[in-house]
């Protein structure tokens, strides 16, 4: 009887102790999880864990640890009595607790076999590889897994428990493992997306606050292209507040049908578009006139790729508004001149490094930077006016353009011309200094070698050209020697009509003469491509008067030519010819029987009328040329056509080819007018 009141007693006892373990166990548990909502981070949750862990257990000393991603351990928390004996390291930071370590030996055992294990001799055990020095020595040790989705993610070890430990510290420390993982992985989550939480809420603030204090002008359109959010920028130019604007149509506040139809396809297709400098006429402020906008449009689309609504963005291109003066005065602006400082400083130094030749110009003339390059050139600087510090002067320079830059507010790109006889290439641009003070940039390039290269080969082409002429001219006074040699094989024949013959040949000459001469002004003149035409008509008939002189015949020349007619070939060579015919015939066969005559050339031009032209504004001319005599004069039943001779052939096909119009007049004499028309591009004559 009393060995079974013994065993009943042991069973009792038993039961008992299975009741305060699961109880420990519950309660260790419950902590576990009410600490999830009540402590703020991972390591506060690790030391309730660890505690819970030691207090189950018995243990004197544990850790709570996690295996990263590189396979290194990480505690998440240690028993301060285990620290307190650890030699590894002193509280004065000298040497500090390792926090990453390889898992290799007995904590290696549990993580490579994702099984728990307890050893009351730590330092006999197979996987022992000893302790370091000046760990706390190890009297036992137990160690379970930590696991997620079944693969270990770290461990719990406690260690010394007096007594040493049993399957029964395995059993309880394996129940409480679960709830350490689930604690540890919701309390991450939590911390995660708290600070995703916070992270969204800065990015909102700081979108919502860049959006509202930016100076560009932003909405957003429902796919209606009603208003849904606008800020502030957009509300005030609009002259309403933004709530006033939310609900209500774009169009219908700003009807437009080439932006709304621009509106639509952005909405219909996905695809957003971006305009520079558009005009715009607010209906509601027609004070303002037209104004000008960099506006884009994009769509917002959600995750099916729809578009459910646009963003709209412009900013006002028609003024530039100085927003700075009221914020010099703050901190924040003295930063902003700080960084500009730099930047400013930044610039000079690469400025510095260039091979042209960089200053920077005040109103009043001083200069306030100049470079390398432009230093070596006048001397090492100094706060003296530019024109002091360049040349020495007085005065500002009569030649210098730079300071139109600041009338205009353009960049001006112009040559110099130094007094040394150097040649800058020099460009001028508007700068504006940090605190709002206009200045000049001015980029010289001295261009004087590259000038006289171009000198050189301009020279060159020049004699080129002079050749040229040259050379036609002597084949053409060959070709008139040859004519002349050849007439004279016609003149002891008897046979042949003599004086029709030799005036062949000489009507010949004259042509060639007149066309050599024009080769002769060229080739003695400045222009190459165009003959001062009024000296070559001088010249022409004075030639012709010599040829044909009639004996006892007073011929007189009157002229009346506008100065300053520059013609180009395709001009000049048939008027020439033309004037060469009817003159010759004058001089042959106006005078015959008389004493003297006079013979009138007249050449000037209409008003000129405007064409429009791509490329350039081009002037249509009128030009009427006139020779006359008063000799004895075509007689009246006789028309131009049915004049055959090769004179008056060639006059009627010059006139064609110069698209003009060719009248016979008889009035106590012969005149000849023609009409012609030049156009006449940047100052140059061509028919």
């Amino acid at each position: 009887m009393s060995s079974n009141n013994s065993a009943f007693t042991n069973s009792g006892n038993q039961t008992d102790n299975r009741i305060r373990r699961y109880n420990r166990i519950l309660e260790g548990i419950n902590r576990i999880f009410s600490n999830v909502v009540q402590v703020k981070t991972e390591e506060e949750l690790g030391n309730t864990c660890l505690s819970v862990v030691l207090e189950v257990t018995g243990s004197q000393i544990g850790f709570v640890a996690e295996v990263d991603a590189d396979g290194l351990s990480h505690d998440i928390a240690v028993s301060d009595m285990g620290w307190s004996q650890c030699l590894m390291y002193d509280k004065t930071g000298h040497r500090r607790p390792p926090g990453d370590f390889v898992i290799h030996g007995l904590y290696g055992h549990v993580i490579d076999s994702g099984k728990g294990f307890f050893t009351n001799d730590p330092l006999s055990h197979p996987d022992s590889i000893g302790l370091p020095e000046g760990h706390p020595p190890l009297t036992s040790f137990l160690g379970v897994p930590l696991i997620q989705d079944e693969k270990t993610i770290g461990m719990i070890a406690v260690a010394n428990r007096e007594g040493g430990y049993s399957c029964e510290q395995q059993e309880d420390l394996e129940a409480i493992a679960p709830a350490v993982t689930q604690a540890l992985g919701r309390k991450r989550e939590e911390q995660e997306r708290t600070k995703a939480e916070e992270a969204l809420s800065r990015e909102r603030s700081l979108l919502e606050s860049v959006m509202q204090t930016t100076d560009v002008m932003l909405v957003l359109l429902d796919p209606q292209f009603n208003f849904v959010w606008v800020n502030s920028a957009y509300a005030e130019t609009c002259k309403m507040k933004p709530e006033e604007m939310v609900g209500k149509n774009h169009f219908a506040l700003y009807p437009n049908a080439e932006n709304e139809a621009i509106f639509r396809i952005v909405r219909d297709t996905g695809k957003g578009v971006f305009y520079k400098d558009r005009p715009f006429v607010f209906p509601n402020q027609p004070e303002r006139g037209v104004t000008y906008w960099d506006w884009s449009l994009a769509p917002v689309k959600n995750s099916c790729g729809d578009v459910e609504g646009l963003v709209f963005s412009l900013r006002e291109t028609t003024k530039y508004k100085q927003v700075e003066k009221a914020l010099r005065e703050s901190e924040a602006l003295n930063k902003i001149s700080r960084a500009v400082e730099a930047e400013r400083q930044r610039l000079f130094d690469v400025l510095e490094t260039l091979p042209i030749m960089i200053t920077l110009l005040t109103p009043d003339h001083h200069i306030a930077f100049a470079n390398r390059s432009f230093r070596e050139r006048f001397g090492e600087f100094c706060i003296r006016k530019c024109y002091e510090y360049c040349f020495g002067r007085t005065n500002p320079c009569e030649f210098c353009e730079a300071y139109k830059v600041l009338e205009t507010g353009q960049p001006h790109h112009w040559e110099v011309n130094m007094p040394d006889g150097s040649v800058f290439d020099t460009y001028d641009l508007p700068f504006t200094d940090v605190d709002g003070s206009p200045m000049i940039l001015e980029m010289d390039i001295d261009i004087t070698k590259r000038k006289k290269a171009e000198e050189v080969l301009a020279n060159i082409e020049t004699a080129r050209k002079k050749e040229i002429h040259h050379r036609i001219k002597n084949n053409l006074q060959v070709i008139s020697s040859l004519l002349d040699l050849q007439a004279e094989q016609f003149r002891n024949r008897e046979n042949i009509k003599d004086s029709e013959v030799l005036e062949a040949f000489r009507e010949s000459q004259d042509r060639v003469i007149s066309m050599a001469l024009i080769h002769e002004e060229l080739y003695k003149g400045e222009k190459f491509e165009t003959l001062n035409f009024s000296p070559y008509i001088q010249k022409l008939t004075e030639n012709l008067l010599e040829t044909y002189s009639l004996g006892d015949t007073e011929i007189s020349l009157n002229m009346d030519l506008e100065e300053n007619l520059f013609f180009d070939m395709d001009t000049a060579v048939p008027l020439g010819m033309i004037i060469n015919e009817l003159v010759s015939d004058s001089l042959k066969y106006a005078f015959i029987g008389k004493d003297k005559g006079e013979i009138r050339i007249k050449l000037h031009r209409e008003e000129p009328t405007e064409l429009e032209s791509e490329d350039s504004e081009s002037t249509s001319t009128t030009f009427i040329l006139t020779i006359s005599d008063n000799g004895v004069g075509i007689p009246e039943d006789l028309e131009i056509e049915d004049l055959d001779s090769l004179g008056f052939q060639l006059v009627t096909s010059l006139v064609d080819q110069l698209d003009g119009e060719f009248e016979l007049k008889r009035n106590n004499g012969t005149e000849f007018i023609i009409r012609f028309i030049v156009i006449e591009t940047n100052n140059l004559l061509k028919a």
